[in-house]
């Protein structure tokens, strides 16, 4: 009598395992434990979006030069990523890089003119380029595309703030 096999592959599993125990420190306030563990994860599991949640995992501890070679790692796999597109932009803009922050907000625009976060991102941009007024009309326009359904209260507290202090 033979046993069944398993439909779960090994990598599958330790993958998803790897991604639990983030999830946990991640959940404990912890980001440098949740990174270490997701850091394990790109051993057993590799797509776009695994690339983009490491990224975005480097960039909660100040490490933006690392995020940017994930981001790019998943636009490698999947070149219409807005995920990758915007967090790499944000970044950019936290090293300043400004020229290079634009263009991929501008290519995320392009693959999806709907997403409210891309203008989130585009006015916080305007603001460290000094263009307030753009800023505010990004961000009137990431909240009719209905950035309140879908951002965290954190990122709520953040665009309002941003709304009150450059658009009055």
């Amino acid at each position: 009598m033979s046993l069944p096999k398993s439909t779960v592959s090994y990598d599958s599993i330790m993958g998803n395992s790897f991604k639990g125990l983030s999830k946990v420190y991640n959940k404990k306030g912890n980001a440098k434990q949740s990174l270490f563990y997701f850091q394990n994860v790109t051993k057993f599991i590799q797509n776009s979006f695994i690339y983009v949640s490491l990224g975005y995992k480097l960039m909660q501890v100040n490490q933006y030069n690392e995020a940017i070679l994930n981001y790019e790692k998943a636009l490698n796999m999947d070149s219409l990523n807005i995920f990758a597109y915007n967090n790499r932009a944000l970044a950019y803009l936290e090293l300043k890089q400004y020229d290079l922050c634009e263009k991929d907000l501008q290519k995320s625009i392009s693959i999806n003119p709907n997403n409210p976060f891309t203008y989130k991102h585009r006015g916080k941009l305007m603001i460290a380029l000094n263009k307030h007024d753009e800023a505010c009309n990004d961000f009137n326009k990431s909240l009719a595309l209905g950035l309140e359904k879908r951002a965290t209260g954190k990122g709520m507290r953040e665009i309002n703030s941003l709304v009150s202090e450059y658009c009055k």
